[in-house]
């Protein structure tokens, strides 16, 4: 499914994307080589118990404020009950294709 053209988010920048089955993504733009190692799709819900946290540019992390849980620029849980319990935000997998980003997700729920 198309996101978003990829000079449209530039690096350090953060989109939010919701799929057809109404599950909440943010890509995130962490380089600038205008290739899909670029840009990293994560669920936007935090696997502690389900608040929603975004993308800190300015800290290079994912948070999420509900109980001060971290994520590193790839998801994994660094900090806070995510980061004790070894818990990752779950990643959708990108491409590029003519300077268009898209993603993969379910059409229906599982």
């Amino acid at each position: 499914m198309f996101v978003s053209q990829i000079d449209a988010i530039k690096p350090g920048e953060a989109k939010p994307y919701t799929t057809p089955t109404g599950a909440t993504i943010t890509v995130a733009r962490q380089g600038d080589t205008g290739d899909v190692s670029d840009f990293i799709a994560l669920s936007s819900v935090c696997p502690h118990l389900g608040c929603a946290g975004h993308w800190e540019e300015q800290n290079s992390r994912f948070f999420c404020p509900c109980h001060n849980g971290v994520f590193d620029p790839q998801g994994k849980g660094t900090g806070g009950p995510p980061g004790d319990a070894g818990q990752s935000l779950k990643p959708y997998p990108l491409k590029i294709e003519n300077g268009l980003l898209f993603i993969e997700v379910p059409l229906t729920s599982v």
